[in-house]
C-alpha cells in the first residue's frame, strides 16, 4: 500500500492533530502519520514504509490535550485506503 486516504473527511478542528495507524486503537502502540493536514476533505498520508498489517484501526489524536477526536476501523484496498474517517460530522 502506498497511501492513507481520506475521503469526505470532516472531524472537529483542534490543536495538535496528529493522525495515527493503531493497533485496537492504542496510540502508544501507534505510528504517527504526521499533523493532521486539515480538518476536512480528501487528503492522503504516504504509507509506503509501513507494515500495515499491524494495524486496524486510524486515530486523529491531540497531543497537547491528550484527547481523540476521531476513529475508525481501515478499510484496505489495492493501493488505497478510503473512505475512513467521516467522524464528527
Amino acid at each position: 500500500l502506498e497511501y492513507l486516504r481520506l475521503e469526505g473527511f470532516f472531524v472537529t478542528n483542534g490543536i495538535g492533530l496528529h493522525v495515527y495507524l493503531t493497533k485496537a486503537g492504542d496510540i502508544d502502540s501507534g505510528y504517527d502519520l504526521g499533523k493532521l493536514k486539515a480538518n476536512k476533505g480528501d487528503q492522503n498520508y504516504q504509507i509506503t514504509a509501513i507494515n500495515t498489517d499491524e494495524y486496524n484501526i486510524v486515530v486523529v489524536y491531540s497531543k497537547i490535550f491528550d484527547l481523540y477526536y476521531a476513529s475508525a476501523k481501515l478499510q484496505w484496498r489495492n493501493k488505497f485506503m478510503d473512505n475512513i474517517l467521516s467522524l464528527g460530522k
